[in-house]
């Protein structure tokens, strides 16, 4: 969709703006800071053709649920509450897999968003679904363990039918290694991830890979 098509109000991250699932999409909770992106986002999915729904609890959108097959992983407590996961389930058809990542070490909130804080606030910051499972070929997940409580480390160790790449814990929290965007063919990351980068294309993937200076701001 062209910028000029939203009235000029682009989005900073559109992954923040909702969570778009066959013809549905469910609305995010935006921090206040970017509340004025919002008519921006419902148009947009208006022009996709969506059914718009709101989200009844605060909600982080696409960077704190990633969709795998017909699972749904996300996050909990930062962005997302905790309540979001049974309603999407429902609304979605999906079965949510709920995780949290560890706090901020020092702070117990953001103080631009007014909500609690962690190195790896979304999702996405520390877990990546780099392909769903086709066929004889299993789902490919990449995680950082060091990033996750120690329950959620626990379950997604449990979790069958997965294949499953472990990131150090530096490449996940200090060049975004995780935040990356995978066709199931093509991998695209952080040029500063070589440990996962090399692991992805031991899985037959090709990886192109990028310099993000702002992404890193």
């Amino acid at each position: 969709l062209s910028v000029a098509a939203l009235d000029g109000r682009p989005g900073v991250y559109t992954a923040d703006w909702g969570l778009c699932y066959g013809d549905k999409a469910i609305m995010s909770s935006l921090p206040p800071s970017r509340r004025d992106e919002e008519p921006a986002a419902h148009l947009a999915f208006q022009m996709l053709g969506k059914d718009i729904i709101e989200a009844p609890h605060r909600f982080g959108g696409q960077g704190d649920a990633l969709i795998c097959g017909d699972l749904c992983f996300m996050g909990s407590h930062y962005r997302t509450d905790p309540k979001m996961h049974g309603f999407v389930a429902k609304e979605l058809g999906l079965k949510c897999i709920g995780l949290q990542t560890v706090p901020a070490k020092g702070k117990a909130t953001n103080s631009v968003t007014s909500w609690p804080d962690s190195d790896f606030f979304a999702l996405d910051l520390a877990l990546a679904v780099i392909k769903a499972q086709a066929g004889k070929t299993r789902s490919l997940l990449a995680w950082c363990p060091g990033a996750f409580t120690p329950d959620s480390q626990k379950g997604l160790r449990a979790l069958k039918g997965f294949d499953k790449i472990e990131v150090e814990l530096a490449e996940a929290r200090d060049v975004l290694a995780c935040n990356l965007i995978s066709t199931g063919k093509t991998v695209i990351m952080s040029g500063h991830a070589p440990q996962l980068q090399a692991a992805i294309e031991g899985h037959g993937l090709k990886v192109d890979t990028l310099n993000l200076p702002e992404l890193a701001k």
